[in-house]
This record gives C-alpha cells, structure tokens and sequence, in this order.
C-alpha cells in the first residue's frame, strides 16, 4: 500500500488537516519542534492498527476524553482505496473501507492491505524515531528478532552448534585430562588388574582341546547316522508312494493319447454352419442385381452421345459468358465517365485559383514560381512533417538548455565565491599556521594529556594501595599459643592407649593358651588399649589442627614492609613524570584556535595558553575535550576545502559545457535552416511561420493530387470500355455472325445470351443422364465390394475351422464333439490323480520314473530298507553312550571358568580401549572440522537480511564499515570495518550504532517488500546524529532504496536536512509552522 493522502479531523494537536502525498519516493516534513510531526506518526500507526487508549484522551494533568476521527486514501496492487477510523466505545476505533462497514471483512481486507504486519512489527522496523534508532532492544523482541537471529543460519548452522557440543561432551566423557578421570583412564585400570590376575594362573586349554575334540568327532558320527536314517525313510515312503499313484496317472495318460489327435475348435463360433449358408445366398443375391445395373449404365450411355446445339457460340461459350458478365459493369462506367468530365473541370479551376492565392501571399517566402510541377516535386509526407517536428523541438530543447546552463552557471559561481571567501577567513583564525602544522601541534598536546590522565589515575591507584598496606600492618598481632596443660591432656591420653595397646598385643603373641582358654575375656586388654590409643591419635589430630590454624595468622611483616617500598618508590616516579609533563605543557604554550560559530579563543602562536590553562577550575579532560573540538573543525576545514575543489572542478565543467550547449544550438539552427531550404522554403528562424507554410503547400498538393486522381480514373473507365467494345467486335468476326459495327455492342450480346440459354437446357438434360450414369457406377461398385466382402467373411469362417470346403467343415465339428466328451473324463482322471499325490507332498515324482514302474522290484527294495533301518538304530545307541561320557569329562574341566573368563574380560577391555581410542580421535579432528565449518559459515551464510544491511551499511558509511554479522547460535550484531576487523555493535559510536540499525531496518523492509508486504516506511529525524558526510550518504541510500518502489515519509526538524533533499528535486511538506515562516519570507 502507498499513501496517497492523510485527512485528520480530528487528532492529538491536528484537526481539519489535508495532506497530499507522493505515492512514490521520498516524501519529506519539515516543521520545528512540537509542530506535530509525532502525532503525525502516531495517527499513521493508529489508522492502520488502530487508536490507543493515551490517542484517545488529552493531554495534561487531568485528561478529558478525546473523539478522534480521520481518513486516508492509499494506492494497492494499482487500485486506490479510503480506510476512515473513529473512536468507537470498547474498541480501538471503527473502521471503513470504500463502502465496507462490517467490522469483520474490513479488518480481515486491513489485513490484506498489511500483509498480515503486526502492529510491534510496524513500530520497530517501519515507523521508528530516533529512541527505537538508538536503542538495540528494538530489534531483540522476540517477533523482529526472528527476521534476523531466529532463522539465524537456518538447519545447517543448528546442526553445526549441536555437532560442537555433542563432540566436546562426548571428549570430556572419554579422557578428563584434568581431574584424570573418564572411560579410558578406567579401561586401562581394569585391563592392569586383570593381567596382573592372570599371570597367577596355569594353562588348561591343552586338555580342553583334546576332549573337546573326541565330542565332536562323536556327534559328527551321530548326525551322519541320522541323516542315512533320513534318506531311508524318505525312499521308503517314496516308493509306497509309487504303488499309490501308478494306477490314476495311466488312465490320465491313456485319455490324454487320444485327445492329441482330434481337432480344437473351441473359438469357432456356435452358429458357424449357419452363417456359412447364409453367405452363399447372399452372394447368389448379388450376382443378379450387378448384372441387371450393367445393362442400365450401357443405354444411358448411348442416350448422352447426342449432340448439342451450334458448335460455333460452344467454342467460345466461356467468352460469351464473361463478356455478359461484364456488360453490366460497362454500362455503369459509361454513366460514371460523363460525370467525371464535369467536376474534372471544377477541380481544376480550385487548384488554379489556389496556386494564384499562395504566389499573392507567400511569394517571398516560395522559390521561384509555384505551379503544379513544383508542387508534385513537393514533399508533404508525414515523415516530412516529423522531421520538421523533431528539428524544431531540438532547435527550441539546444536554445532552453543554453539558457538554464547560463543560469546555473551564475548561482554557483556567486555561492563558491562566497564559500572561499568564509574559507579563507577561517584560515586566518590559525595565526599564520597551515592546517596541517595546527592539526599536529593539537594531536601532539592530545597525546600529552592522554599521558597524563593516566599518570593521575596511576597516583591515586597507588595512593590507595599504600593506605591499604599501612592499615595491614596497623592490625596485624599475634595470637596467643595454646596452654600447656592442653598440650599435656593430648599427650597423656596419647601414651596411655598406646601402652595398654602394646600389652594387649604382648598377652597374644606370649601367652596365647591362657587367652584362648579364657574366651572372649582373654582379649579385653589390647582391645581396650588400642581404643585408648585411637583416643590418644585423635587428641594429637585435634591439637595439630588448632596449632596449624592458628599459627598462619602471623603476618610476614619483612615482606609487607617491602612492598609498601616498591609502592613509595613506584609513586614518586609517577609524580615526578606528572611535573615532567606539567611544566614541558606550561612551556610550550597554547593551541591554535579558530574562530567558528560561537567558539572564539583567540590566542598568538606561542603565547598564551588554553583556556583550560587559564582557568584552574578546569580539568585535563576539559583540556582534551576543547583539543578534540578543534581537531573536529580541522576535519571540516579538510572537507570544506574538498568541497571548494570539487565546486571548482564543476563550474570549469560547466564552462565547457556551456561551450558545448552553444555548439549544439548552432548545429540545430543550421539542421532546420537546410531542412527548410530542402522542402523549397525559405530560411527563417520562425517556426510558426514556417509551420503555416508548409500547411498551404500541402493543402494544395492535396488538391493536385484529387484532380490527378480523377483524371486518372477518367482514362482508366475510358480505356476500360473501349477494351470490352474491342473484344466484342473481335468475338462477332470471328464466329462471323455479322460485321461487328453494324449493331450495337449490347443489342449482339442479348442475341448470344438468348441462343446460349437454349444450349444449356440441351446441356442439362445430358448432365442429367451422365449423373445417373455415375450414381448406377457407384451403386455396381458398392455392390463388388459387397460381394467381396461376403467372400472375405465366407473364407475368414472356414479358416476358423480349420477346412477347405463345407463337407470337411462338417467332418471336423463332428470330432470337436468327440473332443469335448474325453476332456470331461480326463478331467475326472486328473481329480484322482491329484487326490493321490497330496499324500505325499514331500516326494517328487517324474513320468520317466512312472513308466520304469516294476511292482516287484519295488516290493524287494521296501524289504531291504527296513533291515538297514534296524541296523543303525543299535548303532546310534553304541554312539550316545561314547558321547554322554566325553561330554561329562569336558563337562568336568570347563567347571574351573577363572582363566577363560579372564581372557575374555582382557579381550574385550582391549577392544573396547581400541573403540574408545579411535572414537576419541575421531571426535578430535570432527571439532577441528566443525570448528572450520562454523567460522566459514559465519561469514559466508548469513541470513538474507544481514546481507542486504551490509550493503546499506557500506553506502551509509562510505565503504567504513562493509559487512554485518552475527555468530552461530547467539543474538548480537558484529560489524566488519575496512581494515577486516569484527567489532561488536556496543563498542561502535552513536553515530555508526545508528547507521548499522537503519541498514538493518532498510533490509527488513526490503525483505518484507519480497515477500509483498508493501507499508510506507515512516522515518523521524534518523539521522540526526549523523557528521555532514555521512547524513548526504543517508539522503542518497534513502532515495535510491525509495526508487526501488518503497515510500518513504521522512520527519525532520532541521532545516538544513529539508534543504538537502529540496536540492535533489524532492519539495518537502512545510507543516503550518514553517508555511507561516515561508509566507513571511515571501512576503519580505
């Protein structure tokens, strides 16, 4: 949406208020302080979101209720709209779109408008003033900062933070390089205790071995003897099975013999001999009636063969007829010739009559005498028109050019004049100094003053320290040791459990025998002496404790005594070189001043000093403050000097091309003075006059032409009918009827029509005869067709049969019945065939094998089988046995599990050492990597938006700062300046903070403009804190981001800003009070 006009009945200070907006570009308010340029912004915010509760109420103390009601009419998706809003009780005003009033519609139809924009959207990034500008918490709300931190660098850059994190996690877990701890300092603790456990164990596995191996030769065996028991099984039921299905599969065998001889004729259809005779009777049928169409076509035939008519007019039948045709049209060109000859002569006497006119009027202005040869080599086309069009408007563009560049030209010389005169008087401020002497004397100072602020702060640091170290050593006294009789108790308790501790042990090794007859009481004595002796240990515990904890409160005086020295020696140092300083400052003398604005310290190269010096009430850092001011003003001095330059370099261009405009203006004065001599005019610099010229010469080519046109088509008519009389008398000779010119030309083509239409009803009748003839030739070739075609289906049916004739047709169904009556038995023969073999599902039988059947070989070898079944039934007996004591001797062996099981807990301390290792050193170089691919993708993938900003930021800055970024997974802004250097935004100017967070705004509008969000951008006083240079900067982004399609209001209180956008071509809204201030000017 783009506003087109603001229309405020009522709001905060306005009322009765009409704005027109440009719907496009930059639109810029100027008014000063408290003009209303805020409530400006608050009305725009409330018309599209809605009124607040402090829009609605007065100002002051004691607000009373407030009505508030206004409109605005907008532009979207190239259709304008009006959206009214008033207060409305209960809600935030209500609202009306064209001639929608339903409360809902309108609000979901605003949304549309908004593109769906909330209102905390609108503030932060579309309207914002200078606070939102400077403050970074209006990008932090969690709906702005999802614009630009929360998709942050999408799913790859939140893969890459957790790959990170896991991978340092998942390091600490495996090797703790500072506590020594994690999972392998522990596998190599377990893999110490378990070698160390094995090597107090012998070898087994010799033994283990061999039995091992007697068991599975046993079992090897006893599997092969199952599976021969197998096999003899399967052949066994295999050959029963055999009896079984012999018989059904030869009776199957027997049918399907004789089925392979008869004929198949399943597709042939049911009704087949029916429909074979009734295709001969058809052909029978038509065989008659081709006869009978013949006979007719040869007597129509000789009917047509009659001649017809005058074989004289049928020769030249077709230019009779055309000649006919024409007649008509002859005589309406004969009526139409009279009439031309008479206004031919009234043409002519106009052309003559004007011709004369202009030779009165225009005769010095014609060359030579005008007559209708010149006026036929006369051009008076519309490309001569143009062209005369196109050199007057570049003759008229070269002389408004001239004038304007003469214009400009004057303005700036007189501004530049003055710009070097104020220039120059500045300069004289310097008392004799160049600029560059002046700026290095004030950075020189500078540097001193630094110095000097940090030997001040140096000395009270100092200064406080050796305060601190006297304080120390005032309240530093030794506490008291502890008594004696304490020391006493510990050692008597002490001694005492140890003695009865060392009889206790005596009374055990020595007199054992008594102890062990006594019982438990024999044990009394040391056990009563080893608790007295724990006593003993804990009491001396006790006094080493409070000895060590008092003991350390003696203070090392000799070492506080030496550094309270380093510090007195260390601050005399810092003040000698603070007098130093002092006095080379004193000696020196003063800075040079410049007289600027309000500022006036006029002081002689080296006499006087600086205010600051003047005055003792003044600091250092007052000092440094003017110091910077100065070389503030020697920064603009620089740039006004540049600027001077540059303004020079621009009048010398406008002198040239001043020369170059006049060139082009002599070059267009001659192009129409040789356009004019071209069309047979004379020269003359009036354009009108020559325009009104032209006009009558082309009138009158114009009238030369109508009466050239009609004596055209007069002789064309009049070639016209002497052409078709000549052609008719040629036609009358050569079918010598009589002398052409003894009759008149139409009276003779009557006579020909006359005998022509007798000859065509002669003509028709034979038509007539030869149309039947072919309709009969049609019908005899329809019916060949149909007679082949009943052929054709006659012997498509007999191949079907598969016979040559009726008779072998007839043979061959009667065998298909035959067929039909040995499937329904073979199908019975298959039901028992299948019936037999599901018996046996296992057993696989082939037809070959069948038809080898012999019953008592089969009987035989059913005999045999089961004797070498009985046979391996004691076999495997024998072998189970062997078996079930080689199991239990191994059995008996693995029951000592020690030395196995503390291989395998080696093997796999080992194996899981070797994981751990390698995974180790992988997750190594995985951070190495992901620590690479983290700072690429910081730089290089940022989100959209932050790209966009680093643009805006570069021309805001002049190319100072080029780039902005955030780091992966966190929410500040970084900028990089020129140099490569990464800054965060906290530790960046005001000034540049501010440019850094307009880029980022410019961005997201752009940004939303992508995605058809299209709401003016409001602006109030943005680049107030920007230095001169950069606020053109901001003028020059802000139109070119407005060109784009963006609309932009812009609030200002500063003059000069409206100015600066007055003389790129964008005129600002003066609000009431300066139109009241323009009035006056105008006025004055």
């Amino acid at each position: 949406m783009r506003i087109r006009e603001l229309q405020i009945e009522r709001f905060g200070v306005w009322s009765d208020l009409n704005l027109r907006l440009s719907p496009t570009g930059v639109n810029v308010f100027y008014g000063p302080n408290e003009a209303g340029k805020s409530t400006l912004m608050r009305y725009i915010r409330s018309m599209l979101y809605g009124f607040r509760p402090q829009d609605e109420r007065t100002a002051g103390p004691n607000p009373q209720p407030l009505r508030c009601a206004g409109a605005i009419n907008f532009d979207h998706t190239g259709r304008e709209y009006g959206l009214r809003r008033m207060t409305y009780p209960g809600t935030r005003g209500r609202i009306q779109i064209d001639n929608v009033e339903d409360q809902v519609k309108a609000e979901a139809l605003l949304k549309t408008f908004t593109g769906g924009t909330s209102e905390a959207i609108f503030e932060n990034v579309f309207a914002i003033g200078l606070q939102e500008l400077q403050e970074l918490a209006t990008l932090d709300g969690e709906e702005v900062a999802r614009h630009i931190y929360g998709i942050s660098l999408g799913p790859d850059g939140e893969r890459i933070l957790k790959a990170q994190y896991a991978s340092e996690r998942e390091s600490l877990a495996l090797v703790n390089p500072e506590s020594h701890e994690g999972e392998l300092f522990d596998l190599a603790r377990s893999l110490h205790a378990v070698e160390k456990e094995m090597a107090s164990l012998g070898d087994t596995t010799r033994r283990h071995a061999e039995l091992t191996d007697r068991r599975d030769q046993l079992a090897q065996q006893i599997q092969k003897s199952k599976q021969r028991q197998e096999a003899l099984d399967y052949n066994l039921r295999a050959t029963a099975f055999f009896e079984r299905v012999h018989g059904p599969w030869l009776k199957e065998r027997n049918l399907r013999m004789e089925m392979t001889g008869l004929p198949d004729l399943r597709d042939f259809p049911k009704d087949g001999l029916q429909r074979l005779e009734e295709l001969d009777q058809d052909l029978d049928q038509f065989d008659g009636q081709r006869r009978k169409l013949a006979e007719d076509i040869a007597r129509m035939k000789r009917q047509s063969d009659v001649a017809i008519g005058d074989s004289r007019l049928e020769d030249h039948l077709s230019v009779i007829r055309h000649l006919l045709d024409e007649q008509r049209e002859v005589k309406e060109i004969e009526r139409r010739l009279e009439e031309r000859r008479q206004t031919g002569f009234e043409g002519k006497r106009k052309l003559d009559q004007h011709l004369a006119d202009m030779r009165g009027k225009y005769l010095g202005s014609l060359e030579g005498s005008w007559d209708v040869r010149h006026l036929e080599q006369a051009d008076t086309s519309p490309r001569s028109v143009h062209a005369m069009v196109e050199r007057a408007k570049d003759y008229r563009a070269a002389l408004w050019r001239r004038s304007q560049s003469h214009k400009t030209y004057k303005r700036l010389a007189v501004a530049a004049q003055k710009r070097q005169a104020a220039f120059e008087d500045r300069l004289r401020g310097l008392g004799g100094l160049s600029l560059s002497q002046a700026r290095e004397h004030c950075h020189r100072r500078l540097d001193e003053l630094d110095q000097l602020l940090q030997l001040r702060n140096r000395e009270e640091t100092l200064q406080e320290l050796l305060a601190a170290v006297g304080l120390q050593m005032a309240q530093a006294l030794r506490p008291r040791d502890l008594p004696l009789y304490f020391y006493a108790t510990m050692w008597f308790f002490g001694l005492a459990g140890l003695v009865l501790f060392l009889a206790g042990i005596y009374s055990i090794l020595f007199q054992g025998d008594n102890i062990s007859s006594g019982g438990f009481g024999g044990h009394a004595a040391w056990i009563a002496g080893f608790v007295y002796m724990l006593m003993g240990v804990s009491c001396g515990g006790v006094t080493w404790s409070m000895k060590e904890h008092f003991e350390p409160t003696q203070l090392n005086m000799g070492a506080i005594q030496k550094r309270k020295s380093e510090i007195e020696y260390e601050l005399e140092d810092v003040r000698r070189e603070i007098s130093r300083i002092t006095n080379q400052n004193h000696a020196r003398g003063g800075i040079p001043s410049l007289h600027i604005g309000s500022l006036d310290v006029a002081e002689a190269k080296g006499a006087g000093k600086i205010v600051a010096e003047k005055k003792g009430d003044l600091t250092e850092l007052d000092v440094a403050s003017q110091i910077r001011g100065r070389l503030a003003d020697f920064d603009r001095m620089e740039r006004d000097a540049l600027d001077i330059d540059a303004q020079r370099d621009r009048l010398s261009k406008l002198r040239a091309g001043m020369k170059e405009r006049q060139r082009r203006v002599g070059t267009a004065r001659r192009d129409w003075c040789d356009l004019l001599k071209r069309l047979g005019l004379k020269e003359t610099l009036k354009i009108a006059e020559a325009f009104d010229l032209w006009a009558k010469v082309a009138e009158a080519k114009e009238l030369w032409a109508v009466w050239s046109a009609d004596q055209r088509e007069s002789e064309r008519d009049e070639r016209i009918v002497g052409d078709f009389r000549t052609r008719v008398d040629g036609l009358a000779r050569r079918i010598q009827v009589r002398d052409g010119k003894a009759k008149d030309h139409h009276e003779l083509l009557l006579s020909w029509d006359q005998q022509i239409r007798v000859m065509d009803e002669a003509r028709a009748e034979r038509q007539r005869l030869l149309r039947e003839i072919e309709d009969s030739s049609r019908s005899l070739v329809d019916l060949d067709e149909r007679i082949a075609d009943r052929r054709n289906r006659r012997a498509a049916l007999l191949t079907r049969g598969g016979a040559s004739g009726r008779d072998d047709l007839v043979s061959r169904l009667r065998g298909y019945q035959r067929l039909e009556e040995l499937r329904k038995l073979h199908a019975v023969a298959l039901l028992e065939l299948e019936t037999a073999t599901k018996s046996e599902k296992e057993v696989a039988i082939v037809e070959d094998d069948l038809l080898a059947f012999d019953p008592k070989r089969v009987e035989q070898q059913i005999a045999d089988i089961k004797r070498e079944m009985k046979d391996l039934d004691t076999l495997q007996e024998q072998l189970f046995e062997k078996l079930g004591r080689a199991k239990q001797e191994v059995s008996e062996l693995e029951n000592d599990r020690r030395l196995p099981a503390l291989k395998y807990d080696h093997a796999q301390i080992v194996d899981q050492m070797q994981r751990a290792t390698e995974k180790w050193m992988a997750l190594q170089m995985a951070a190495q990597a992901v620590e690479k691919i983290r700072a690429r993708v910081e730089r290089n993938n940022q989100p959209e938006i932050l790209k966009h900003a680093s643009e805006y930021l570069d021309r805001l800055t002049l190319h100072k700062y080029q780039n902005i970024w955030t780091p992966l997974g966190q929410r500040h802004i970084v900028v990089d300046d020129e140099h490569g250097e990464s800054l965060k935004v906290e530790h960046l100017s005001n000034g540049t903070r501010e440019q850094v967070f307009l880029a980022i705004r410019l961005a997201m509008v752009k940004d939303f403009s992508e995605r058809g969000v299209q709401i003016p951008m409001v602006l109030d006083d943005v680049v107030v804190n920007f230095d001169q240079i950069r606020t053109e900067a901001a003028v020059q982004t802000l139109m070119e981001f407005a060109d784009q399609g963006q609309q932009i209001l812009l609030f200002t209180c500063h003059l000069h800003l409206a100015h600066m956008f007055e003389s790129q071509g964008i005129e600002p809204i003066w609000l009431p009070a300066r139109s009241g201030l323009r009035e006056t000017k105008a006025a004055s």
